[in-house]
């Protein structure tokens, strides 16, 4: 729905989904690595039919060149970490995004130098990720406990005092890449977690000797580095929580994808 709205052409992989006869397009795993981005949001799945343990592999990442961007944002283990690694050293490699790595909190440091962007496994760490994830769970005890529910999320998060925006050009059908630009990264801006985390597990001299431990080993410091960044990780919105307050004669285009894209108007 959100790629409907900004108006990008996309390409669906989920061989389980399209077994069960889900009436969308679906294309073979082949067709995805032609994309401009690939993008992966599958469970790992270690045996049976549709198993995604390394689901991209040397061959797939050797498909790849410099003019697409590679992103995971599932689990580490569908990737193959190695081929990786050995892809990102070679001519024309693709661009890659990671929020996920394999053997997480025990992750490879040297992955980190030859990403372009990399953040703590934080995709769904946003406020409203977090009490929706409470939500289900709450509503699931309710029904065991044949209890009514009584709260909702609106109940539990904080209202935003709405946001003026400004347009370049309000009297478009659909916002502009600059002004879309612009509106996402003043939601959130995914440089200040991959500055974070480089720093956090910046190269081993940068941590005290209590950190590392009498050992000297830097694998359980670079663990608890990792899972910290996770535990203390700073207070996320989504789209959802903005209240957007638009230029006087915004056209019903430019307002119509807002709220696509989750955002509520001002009236």
């Amino acid at each position: 729905k959100l790629l409907d709205a900004l108006n990008i052409h996309y390409k669906l992989c989920d061989p389980p989904l399209e077994a069960q006869g889900d009436s969308r397009e679906f294309y073979k795993l082949q067709d995805i690595l032609t994309c401009d981005v690939i993008s992966l949001h599958v469970p790992f799945v270690k045996s049976g039919p549709f198993a995604t343990g390394h689901l991209i592999d040397a061959d797939a990442l050797a498909q790849m060149s410099s003019s697409q961007l590679f992103i995971n944002a599932c689990r580490g283990e569908v990737v193959d970490e190695a081929a990786l690694i050995a892809r990102l050293s070679q001519e024309n490699p693709p661009i890659v995004a990671l929020d996920v790595f394999a053997n997480e909190p025990n992750i490879n440091r040297g992955l980190l130098a030859l990403c372009w962007q990399v953040t703590p496994h934080i995709a769904g760490h946003s406020v409203e990720g977090k009490v929706r994830g409470t939500q289900i769970i709450y509503e699931q005890i309710c029904a065991i406990a044949g209890k009514p529910v009584q709260k909702k999320l609106n109940d539990v998060l904080e209202v935003l005092a709405p946001t003026r925006v400004a347009l370049t050009n309000k009297d478009a059908d659909s916002l502009t890449t600059e002004d879309l630009t612009a509106l996402f990264l003043s939601v959130y801006d995914v440089k200040i977690d991959d500055a974070t985390m480089r720093d956090a597990l910046s190269p081993l001299s940068t941590l005290s000797n209590d950190t590392r431990g009498a050992t000297d080993d830097p694998a359980p410091a670079l663990a608890s580095q990792f899972s910290t960044l996770r535990k203390q990780y700073r207070v996320r919105r989504e789209c959802s929580a903005y209240t957007l307050i638009l230029p006087e004669g915004t056209s019903n285009g430019i307002k119509q994808q807002l709220m696509a894209l989750g955002f509520a108007i001002h009236q």
